[in-house]
């Protein structure tokens, strides 16, 4: 598909197909305070390396820099520090995993490099930017590597423009296909009923409480205010529709309630909005769903 549509809180309004990017599927998107931004992606077994930043103000989308150092991919790791856009890793046509990557300022429109020495060769890695935005956490994925269990976590330096291993001491091994989201304080992960957060402050990973659901795959895992949600997924008995939050004040976990809850999916896409969060989309029993949920 390539169309798109925004939410402010009360509607949605379709995004301007004036110059908008080619449909495309696992491309990289980033939101930097002005504009949205979209790279990169696949459709129909090709890769793309091309772009454009639809701006809020002017509902008008702009291609990206051109000349980019990537080569087309899809599936790539993609954070943004609150300057640059970074971009890491992915998969081409061919299904071979990569391990470059690229930083692109949406100010002056233009890319540069990273240097090399960092992660293995993977796709669909995991990121987290320090507070200060001068540090990203690149951490598990999919990848030969990974799968073999030769995976790594680096943080890319980018003030001293160098890459740092982390130790994986605490860490949930990257075959058993855990899932992350970003916190203010690091980066959740959650694998089975196993989480463990990885801290700025110390550099480590840190074990916490216990998720209380049942082992799944395919669930949301979605940052909020005062802490982490993890609803949905599927297991061996089919779609589930329960979920909880954590509380990273405090560590403990919360059931919620399943009245007028969503029907059981995977892969649901939460949006934070406004305090709260919504609920879209996702794969139920009988296929793709249209419909969406606000959690109060």
């Amino acid at each position: 598909m390539g169309d798109g549509w925004h939410w402010d809180s009360g509607r949605w309004r379709a995004l301007s197909a004036d110059g908008s990017p080619r449909g495309r599927s696992a491309h990289a998107a980033v939101w930097t305070g002005a504009e949205f931004c979209v790279w990169g992606g696949e459709a129909r077994g090709e890769c793309f390396d091309d772009g454009a930043c639809w701006n809020a103000l002017s509902d008008r989308w702009q291609p990206l820099g051109v000349d980019g150092p990537l080569s087309p991919r899809s599936a790539m790791a993609s954070a943004f520090t609150g300057r640059e856009w970074i971009l890491w890793g992915g998969r081409d046509a061919d299904g071979n995993d990569l391990a470059d990557g690229a930083r692109y300022d949406p100010r002056t429109q233009r890319w540069g490099v990273l240097p090399d020495g960092g992660p293995r060769a993977r796709h669909r890695a995991f990121t987290a930017v320090s507070p200060d935005g001068s540090r990203v956490l690149i951490w598990g994925g999919s990848g030969e590597a990974l799968a073999l269990g030769a995976e790594d976590a680096f943080i890319l330096d980018l003030q001293a423009f160098r890459w740092i291993q982390v130790a994986l001491d605490g860490a949930p091994p990257a075959r058993t296909g855990p899932v992350a989201v970003e916190v203010p304080a690091g980066l959740v992960a959650v694998s089975g009923e196993q989480v463990v957060i990885f801290e700025w402050l110390t550099g480590r990973w840190r074990a916490l409480e216990p998720l209380p659901l049942s082992s799944r795959w395919g669930m949301t895992i979605a940052a909020v205010p005062a802490g982490v949600i993890v609803w949905g997924g599927r297991d061996e008995s089919g779609m589930l529709d329960d979920g909880a939050t954590l509380d990273l004040a405090t560590g403990r976990w919360t059931l919620l309630s399943t009245d007028g809850a969503p029907s059981g999916r995977t892969d649901a896409v939460p949006i934070p909005d406004d305090g709260r969060m919504l609920l879209l989309w996702g794969a139920g029993v009988e296929g793709l769903r249209a419909d969406g949920f606000r959690l109060r």
